[in-house]
């Protein structure tokens, strides 16, 4: 009972902003030179990531209103699911980037070099589209739903995006206590320290946000998945307003965390108006 022409219109809208907010930044890394560091880099590996969004899993969902097709479909899905996985690892190197400078300041840069980075965010790309692909060993079978698909399901989330969430949470509670313990101990120092320290803290609630994006974006497509792959037909149940939302809120990540960071994060303001 939905008008797909409508539809895809607003995912197409969506997946023009979430290209042309991801290409940004990438181009903002490629021309600032003062931009060029870790951290960015790994949040440049992330736009990539994001971008993806934008240029298959989107243009896939459309594909499948129009064509109907189980191949679209699949495709479609492996995308989804490459992307999710992507999302939280790559945020999760970035929040223990975060938490090693904050929490290890002296140790930061013996132990996270540009190999090591590099490395990093390689194991994570090869990862991501490992577990991605793993699924068409059995996707193919005839069987709508098999035992592996449950497994699979389950494994994903509970083995790694609630160990990942998990990691962050502590991380995150662990950089505030330091941060806090550091505002006090510098509160009768020159402002300027203060003043890394507030952009250290800013920084931190900007990863923060983007976690919180992607937990009320992707949290209802993996239950949703699961539920499914246990017969529970969760579409039957769910008004259509409420499915559109989960479908729209998917993406809410890609296009949340370029804007995040580019219009919120200190030095990606200053290249900005350069």
């Amino acid at each position: 009972n939905v008008d797909t022409t409508t539809l895809s219109v607003f995912l197409g809208l969506i997946a023009l902003i979430i290209l042309v907010a991801n290409s940004f930044v990438i181009y903002l890394f490629i021309r600032t030179r003062s931009l060029r560091t870790i951290t960015n880099a790994c949040l440049v590996s992330l736009a990539v990531s994001d971008l993806l969004a934008g240029l298959v899993a989107i243009p896939m969902i459309i594909l499948s209103f129009v064509l109907q097709s189980p191949v679209i479909r699949i495709v479609m899905d492996l995308a989804s699911r490459f992307i999710a996985i992507s999302t939280v690892l790559h945020l999760l190197v970035v929040s223990l980037e975060r938490y090693v400078m904050i929490v290890f300041p002296m140790k930061y840069h013996a132990l996270v070099t540009p190999p090591r980075v590099c490395a990093v965010v390689t194991i994570v790309w090869v990862f991501s589209l490992f577990v991605d692909l793993i699924q068409i060993v059995w996707i193919v079978d005839s069987e709508p739903v098999t035992l592996a698909d449950v497994v699979y399901s389950f494994s994903s989330f509970f083995g790694i995006v609630v160990p990942a969430l998990c990691a962050m949470a502590v991380a995150y509670v662990h950089i505030f206590i330091v941060l806090r313990k550091q505002i006090q101990q510098i509160k009768k120092l020159h402002s300027g320290r203060r003043k890394s320290t507030r952009s250290e803290g800013r920084a931190i609630m900007i990863f923060a946000s983007m976690i919180a994006a992607f937990i009320f974006g992707w949290l209802p497509y993996f239950i949703i998945g699961m539920l499914q792959d246990l017969q529970i037909n969760v579409y039957a149940v769910l008004p259509t307003t409420v499915i559109i939302l989960t479908l729209f809120l998917r993406f809410l990540s890609s296009l949340a965390n370029p804007l995040l960071y580019t219009f919120f994060k200190t030095d990606f303001q200053l290249a900005l108006k350069k």
